[in-house]
């Protein structure tokens, strides 16, 4: 009887150790769900909404600046390169984890045709909460040099 209380014990120890997981990689759903976050940020760069724009940033995103200083980035990048007039999306990857672990990111990498200027573009989002939020924004170009 002893024998059977330690190993129903040590059972319930080795389960509460263990992590249910399951991995989709790459998806085409999981991209477009990705992609309708990155349509509404460009929308509302575009359009100067720039609180709209502020509020899909994750809490992440916010420890290396603030608010005020991201809307001076954005501002001050359609000064230098003009407003996004086309995007293509030529690079993707997502990670989505169900289980114990959960946790979503997301990689869009765009080519951006602007006004004054074509940029390369990365957009990187995770999965906060209910939401999609993005991580991280980089923008590489001639026009900042000129």
């Amino acid at each position: 009887m002893n024998k059977k209380l330690v190993f129903l014990i040590l059972s319930g120890f080795t389960l509460l150790g263990c992590h249910f997981n399951r991995e989709f990689v790459n998806r085409e759903e999981d991209k477009a769900t990705a992609e309708k976050t990155a349509d509404i940020f460009y929308e509302n760069v575009r359009q100067e909404n720039y609180d709209v724009v502020k509020n899909l940033m994750s809490k992440e995103f916010y420890v290396s600046t603030t608010k005020d200083k991201w809307e001076k980035v954005l501002r001050k990048t359609d000064s230098l390169l003009g407003k996004v007039e086309s995007r293509k999306l030529v690079n993707w990857q997502t990670i989505r984890v169900e289980g114990t672990d959960a946790r979503a990111n997301y990689l869009l990498q765009y080519k951006v045709q602007r006004e004054k200027y074509e940029s390369a573009e990365t957009i990187t989002l995770q999965k906060e909460g209910d939401s999609i939020k993005v991580k991280y924004y980089s923008v590489n170009s001639d026009g900042f040099a000129q």
